[in-house]
C-alpha cells in the first residue's frame, strides 16, 4: 500500500488560511474553530435534520406508524426501512447534483424545508394509505440526505488543520441533539399520559408530542437560510 501512496513535496497551491495557521498553537486553532459563526451555524443543522432523522426512525416510527395501520407491524418495519433507503439513495445523487448546481446552499434549504413538510404530513395530518406513506417516508429519507453536503461546508469553511476536529464535533452535536429530543419527548409522553382525560386517544397523544420533531426541522430550516455557499468552482477534477 505504500509504494502506492505518492507524496507531492512540491505542492504550491495552499490557501493564504493555512499559511497563517501552519505554525500557530493548538490553542489558537480552537479558538479559531470557537469563533467561527458559520461552522456552528452548519453544525447545528446538521444537529437537528439528522438528529430527528435517526431518533425517530430508530425510536418512535415504528410503533407510530403501527397505530396508524391498526397493528400491522410488517408494514410499520417496512417504511422505516425504506425512510433510511431514501437516506441511502439520496446521498450519492445530492451529491451529484450538488456538483451539478454548483451549489451548497440550495440544496440545504431545499432539502429541509422539503423534509420539515413531508413530515408535518406524516405526523400531523390524517390518517395515508400503506402505499402513500410508504413513498412518503421515502421522501422524508431522501430529503434528509441533503444534511450529507453539511460536512463538504464544513471542509470548505476550515482550515485544513481543524476540518477532523470540525467534523468529529458536528458528529457529537448530531448524537446530542438526537439523544436530548428522545428524552424531550418522553418526558412529554409521559405527562400528557398522566393527563390523559385531555386526549382523545393513544394516537393523539404521541401526534402531539412527536411534533417536536416538525419544529426541529422548521429550526432547521431557518438555520440554512443563514448558511454561506462555499463551493468551489475553482475546482478541478484531478
Amino acid at each position: 500500500m505504500f509504494v502506492l501512496i505518492k507524496s507531492h513535496p512540491h505542492q504550491e497551491k495552499i490557501s493564504k488560511v493555512n499559511d497563517v495557521v501552519n505554525n500557530v498553537s493548538t490553542i489558537t486553532l480552537l479558538k479559531v474553530l470557537l469563533t467561527n459563526h458559520s461552522f456552528w451555524i452548519v453544525t447545528l443543522f446538521a444537529g437537528l435534520l439528522l438528529g430527528t432523522l435517526f431518533n425517530f426512525g430508530a425510536n418512535w416510527l415504528i410503533g407510530f406508524q403501527n397505530a396508524f395501520d391498526n397493528n400491522n407491524l410488517a408494514h410499520s418495519a417496512l417504511v422505516n426501512s425504506l425512510m433510511f433507503l431514501g437516506v441511502a439513495v439520496g446521498n450519492p445523487i445530492i451529491g451529484a447534483l450538488s456538483l451539478y448546481l454548483k451549489s451548497r446552499r440550495k440544496l440545504l434549504i431545499i432539502g429541509s424545508l422539503t423534509g420539515c413538510i413531508v413530515l408535518a404530513i406524516l405526523i400531523l395530518g390524517p390518517q395515508l394509505s400503506q402505499t402513500t406513506a410508504t413513498i412518503l417516508y421515502f421522501v422524508f429519507g431522501f430529503s434528509c440526505s441533503t444534511a450529507i453536503l453539511s460536512y463538504s461546508v464544513i471542509m470548505e469553511i476550515l482550515p485544513n488543520e481543524l476540518q477532523g476536529i470540525g467534523i468529529g464535533i458536528c458528529n457529537t452535536i448530531v448524537y446530542l441533539i438526537g439523544a436530548l429530543l428522545s428524552v424531550v419527548i418522553g418526558y412529554i409522553i409521559h405527562f400528557k399520559a398522566v393527563n390523559m382525560t385531555y386526549f382523545s386517544s393513544n394516537l393523539y397523544l404521541e401526534k402531539s408530542s412527536l411534533s417536536l420533531f416538525c419544529l426541529s426541522l422548521v429550526c432547521a430550516f431557518i438555520l440554512s437560510l443563514f448558511i454561506n455557499e462555499t463551493f468551489v468552482k475553482s475546482k478541478t477534477m484531478s
